[in-house]
C-alpha cells in the first residue's frame, strides 16, 4: 500500500525562457507537448493535447481535460527523442509549474518511478476553480516541495501529476500548462519588519505564511485583480452576507520572528486596505490589528495585543490603516495578523490588503524633553495641534519608519501645527530649540 503524504504547496510567478533539456525545463510556448502526456490510467482518465493559444501570453501550452478524477499529465523517457534523461531528483527537488486551473480539482498527486524504485504518492492542495467552467481560473505557479519524499532521486524516468478531486461531467474547463521546470531550491521569504511576505509577492503570489480562518460567507485568495504596489494583493470575496453575531474574519500567521535581543519597544503595524462595493458606496469596516510577543515560537504562548480601527474611504480607493501595541512584559519574539469583523459588509463585497508592515520601535509612552514648556494637545489628534515651548523652534514629524514626514518652524511659544495631511496612525514629533530637543508620541486619528 502505497502511502499518500500531504505536503505544503506554495506558488509563485517567475518569467522563463527556453532553454535546453539539461536545465530540465520544458517550455510549452516554443511549441509542442514536449514528451508530455496521458500517463496514469491512460485512455478514459482526461485527454492531454497541445493548445497553441492557452498559454498566459497567448502561445503555447499544455492541456489537460479531465474524463475523471484521476485525470493527469505525465512524463516518460520513452516518449520524448531517444537518449532524453528523466529527472535528475538527487539535484532537484522542486517542481515550478505555471498553470490556469479552469477545474473544480482541488489537488496536485506526484507520482512515478525513478531509478530506486517507486515514489510515494505525494498529495499538493491547489485552488479550483469556483464555477468549472471555460475562461475561468488564474494564472499561478505552484512550487512542489519534493524534498524527503521516497525514491525522489535520481533519474525519474516515469512521472505523472494527477488532477485530482471534484470532477463532475459538468465540467468543461481545462487545466492549461505554461511551463513545467525542475529546480534546486526556491527564492528566500521577504520581510519587513517582522513580517514575512507583507505583499504577498513571494514566490510570485503566495499566501503563505499568512492563513486565513475558514468562514462561510467569505473567499479569500491571493490575486492579480488589484493591487497598491507589486503584483498582487490578499483578495477577500464575501459570497454571503456575515450574520451581526458571526465571528471577526481572521488571516492568522503562521510566522513567528525572532529578534536580535529582548526588548519591551512598542510594536507599530500598518495595513493597505481597498473596499469595494460593486454599483454602490463602499462601507466603512472595522479591522483589528494584532501584536503578538513572547519568548517562544509557539503560537499558542504568545501574548496577544489588539487595537481596532475604522477605515474612512467610501469610494473603493485603497486607504492605509494603521495600529500601536504596547507589549507589559519584555520578549524576544513577535508576529502580527489582522482580523476584518463583519459590520457593515453583505454578499459581494471585496476587500483587498496589501503591503502590511510591523515593527518594533522604541518605547514612547514617557515624553523626553530638554526643552522647558514642551508640550503638544490634544494628543490624539485630527487637523490641529499644539506646540508648546518657552522660545518655539524646528518641528520634525517621523513616521514609524524613521522618514520625516512633516517639517515647520515654531515661530511662537503655542505654535498651531497642521497636521490634516498625515494618515491615522503613530508618530514621533521632535522639537529642537536652541540646542536642545524634545521628543513626544503623536497618535493621529
Amino acid at each position: 500500500m502505497k502511502t499518500e503524504l500531504l505536503k505544503k504547496l506554495t506558488f509563485a510567478v517567475v518569467l522563463f525562457a527556453a532553454t535546453s533539456m539539461s536545465a530540465q525545463l520544458f517550455n510549452f510556448r516554443t511549441g509542442g507537448q514536449q514528451g508530455w502526456a496521458e500517463g496514469f490510467g491512460n485512455a478514459g482518465t482526461g485527454v492531454v493535447s497541445y493548445s497553441a493559444t492557452g498559454g498566459e501570453v497567448g502561445t503555447g501550452a499544455l492541456q489537460l481535460t479531465r474524463a475523471s478524477n484521476n485525470a493527469n499529465f505525465g512524463y516518460n523517457t520513452a516518449l520524448p527523442v531517444p537518449g532524453t534523461q528523466g529527472i535528475d531528483g538527487s539535484v532537484k527537488k522542486y517542481i515550478k509549474i505555471r498553470y490556469k486551473n479552469e477545474t473544480l480539482a482541488s489537488q496536485f498527486r506526484v507520482q512515478g518511478n525513478s531509478a530506486t524504485g517507486a515514489i510515494t504518492n505525494t498529495i499538493f492542495p491547489i485552488t479550483p476553480s469556483s464555477t468549472g467552467l471555460v475562461g475561468s481560473g488564474t494564472w499561478t505557479t505552484a512550487y512542489i516541495d519534493m524534498t524527503g519524499v521516497a525514491n525522489w532521486t535520481s533519474n525519474i524516468n516515469d512521472l505523472d501529476i494527477l488532477l485530482r478531486i471534484g470532477y463532475v461531467p459538468a465540467e468543461t474547463g481545462s487545466l492549461y500548462i505554461d511551463n513545467i521546470e525542475f529546480i534546486e531550491s526556491i527564492p528566500p521569504a521577504s520581510m519587513s519588519g517582522i513580517v514575512q511576505n507583507p505583499g504577498f509577492e513571494d514566490l510570485g503570489g503566495s499566501v503563505a505564511p499568512w492563513s486565513p480562518a475558514n468562514q462561510s460567507y467569505a473567499n479569500v485568495a491571493v490575486s492579480s485583480a488589484e493591487k497598491h504596489a507589486g503584483s498582487y494583493s490578499l483578495k477577500h470575496t464575501y459570497v454571503a452576507t456575515p450574520a451581526t453575531t458571526d465571528p471577526t474574519h481572521f488571516v492568522f500567521n503562521n510566522y513567528i520572528h525572532t529578534l536580535p535581543a529582548s526588548t519591551s519597544d512598542f510594536i507599530v503595524a500598518s495595513i493597505w486596505v481597498k473596499v469595494v462595493r460593486a454599483g454602490g458606496v463602499s462601507p466603512t469596516i472595522d479591522i483589528q490589528g494584532q501584536g503578538r510577543t513572547g519568548t517562544t515560537t509557539v503560537v499558542t504562548e504568545l501574548s496577544t495585543f489588539s487595537d481596532t480601527k475604522t477605515t474612512t474611504k467610501t469610494d473603493g480607493s485603497w486607504e492605509q490603516v494603521n495600529f500601536s501595541f504596547t507589549p507589559t512584559a519584555p520578549y524576544s519574539t513577535a508576529q502580527f495578523r489582522y482580523g476584518i469583523a463583519v459590520t457593515n459588509l453583505m454578499a459581494g463585497d471585496v476587500i483587498y490588503v496589501d503591503d502590511i508592515t510591523a515593527t518594533t520601535t522604541a518605547n514612547l509612552s514617557t515624553k523626553t524633553s530638554t526643552i522647558e514648556g514642551f508640550g503638544v494637545y490634544p494628543n490624539p489628534a485630527t487637523t490641529f495641534v499644539s506646540v508648546t515651548s518657552k522660545n518655539g523652534g524646528l518641528i520634525s514629524v517621523y513616521n514609524t519608519l524613521g522618514a520625516e514626514v512633516l517639517a515647520d518652524k515654531a515661530v511662537s511659544a503655542n505654535y498651531q501645527l497642521n497636521v490634516s495631511g498625515l494618515s491615522s496612525g503613530v508618530y514621533l514629533l521632535k522639537l529642537t530649540s536652541e540646542g536642545k530637543s524634545g521628543i513626544t508620541k503623536l497618535v493621529i486619528k
